[in-house]
């Protein structure tokens, strides 16, 4: 047995893999490093419940499983998360610093245990565990406004944070004026709602004590993804129209689109702002077609009282382009290369280097293996589209929000469709273009029935695997019989390497999407 910097006696084996964890730490090798760790890990039998991870209690760890996860800490090395936690929450877990609220310890189930292994026990995904909501004040808030939750592998829910939070009234008072007095106030460049979250929940519970807010605390005016939209407008409403003009567009920017363009409407609801209606129009740009409409219709409802919006949307309007109208004259989903014209093969193979940069024969584009992420087969559609009575674009669409447009009978890509929006090509811009293919939507085959799509699939992969005809299966979204090859479910990939606006679509089927 060999001693640990802990003071425990550590077995021969754990000791040396800790000291090949510093030699590789040393040399800046992380690969090296966390191997290393996990063979000291190992080496002391030390418990994990990997996927779903729940720390053990310090106190039930043997003399030498505690001794390497000390000198582990002690390294002040990124440990092997799916053993033990890292950093000042490690220090914590052990004991080695004073304890913060998720080292409170509460009853749960009869007995005496930290907070931190509560929550890990009752939260349920990435949801905020029910029992936050029952806990006393302040502790309740300390732990809504914890930064470092995750280090013990806490779900980071911020929508949940804002529900429980939204039940205040003017009990959290003292405790917002304490987070507030104990935080080193940040410029606003250095805000980001989701990092700040604390002193955002400690302006809102100012807000529902009726306390004057210091304009030093402006910046954490309660704006960002996931912050409900009545929170933001009550806690607007206490600001003056300068106060909140030179915060507002900063912060709505940081959020996520969707989020931020409701966000402002809210606030425009309470403040005649001329610069918060400039951020929602413009934003809207970037809005499916359908949502752009209402958001703009939201907005000029608005400005019918607010003189300042009104003026703003107004501007705006006199200075849109002359809308484009495209009509989805031909559609085709194709099963096999022999269907293709030679033109519309190329335009496939063009829309697969937008996909994933590789230069791929359209066999394997048209492929229905989901293990194959260059396949596109399983939801892919080459559409025709007339302006005026003539043939103007064609395009390829595929993954479900994905595609390629090209202008028509050529293989000159003019724009491509990337989620929430259309990108198109070159330097010349034209707004109209954009909003026009963009109400073109996507496959057909995206907009099947959840059920119909598994049945498909199943149906697919027995015919592949027998070598016979798959059957027809029906759908009430389709205007007549598809095979199950073409009905394959979508395996959302990674969006195109080379475009603008690089975004991760959700990982999920297929779903029934407004056009």
């Amino acid at each position: 047995m060999s001693g640990g910097s802990s003071g425990h006696e550590l077995p021969p084996n754990a000791a040396a893999s800790l000291d090949a964890a510093r030699a590789a730490q040393a040399k800046g090798d992380r690969d090296a490093t966390g191997k290393a760790l996990r063979d000291a890990l190992a080496a002391v039998e030390f418990p994990t419940t990997y996927p779903h991870v729940i720390y053990p209690l310090p106190e039930s760890l043997t003399p030498g499983q505690r001794g390497v996860a000390e000198a582990i800490v002690r390294m002040d090395v990124f440990a092997p998360w799916e053993w033990v936690p890292s950093g000042a929450t490690a220090r914590r877990w052990l004991g080695l610093d004073p304890p913060g609220p998720l080292e409170t310890i509460v009853e749960h189930e009869g007995a005496q245990i930290p907070l931190w292994r509560a929550l890990c026990l009752t939260q349920k995904g990435p949801r905020v565990s029910p029992i936050v909501a029952t806990l006393p004040m302040p502790l309740r808030f300390d732990v809504l406004g914890i930064k470092d939750a995750w280090g013990y592998r806490l779900a980071a829910d911020v929508a949940g944070a804002w529900k429980i939070a939204a039940s205040v009234r003017g009990e959290a008072r003292d405790w917002a004026l304490a987070r507030l007095a104990s935080v080193k106030h940040k410029a606003l460049a250095e805000i980001h709602g989701s990092f700040d979250l604390g002193e955002q929940l400690a302006f809102f519970a100012l807000v529902r004590a009726g306390h004057a807010i210091d304009p030093a605390w402006d910046v954490y005016l309660p704006i960002g993804t996931h912050v409900p939209a009545e929170i933001a407008a009550e806690c607007a409403r206490v600001l003056p129209l300068d106060r909140l003009e030179a915060v507002a567009p900063t912060l709505l920017e940081r959020a996520h689109g969707h989020y931020a363009i409701q966000l402002g409407l809210a606030i425009l609801a309470e403040h005649d702002s001329p610069a918060i209606a400039r951020f929602v129009w413009t934003k809207s740009e970037q809005s499916f077609p359908h949502h752009r409409d209402a958001e703009r219709k939201t907005l000029a409802t608005i400005g019918e009282t607010k003189p300042a919006v009104g003026e703003v949307v107004a501007s705006f309007a006199k200075r849109a382009p002359k809308k484009r109208t495209l009509t989805v004259s031909g559609r085709l989903a194709p099963k096999s290369e022999s269907e293709l014209s030679k033109l519309q093969a190329a335009q496939l193979i063009e829309a697969g280097k937008k996909w994933d940069r590789k230069d791929l024969p359209v066999a394997r584009r048209l492929s229905l293996d989901e293990n194959d992420e260059s396949a596109l087969g399983a939801v892919l559609e080459h559409v025709t589209l007339t302006e005026n009575g003539k043939p103007a674009f064609e395009a390829w669409l595929y993954a479900g929000d994905s595609g390629t447009f090209f202008n028509a009978g050529t293989t000159k890509i003019v724009a491509q469709r990337i989620q929430a929006g259309i990108h198109l090509e070159g330097k010349k811009k034209d707004p109209a273009l954009a909003d026009a293919l963009g109400r073109v939507g996507e496959s057909k085959d995206a907009a099947r029935p959840l059920a119909d799509v598994r049945a498909a699939t199943l149906a697919g992969l027995a015919a592949k695997t027998s070598g016979t005809a798959a059957p027809e299966t029906s759908s009430k979204k389709t205007a007549s019989k598809k095979t199950a090859s073409k009905k394959t479910a979508s395996k959302k990939r990674a969006a195109p390497k080379n475009t603008p606006a690089k975004k991760t679509p959700a990982k999920k089927t297929p779903a029934k999407k407004t056009r």
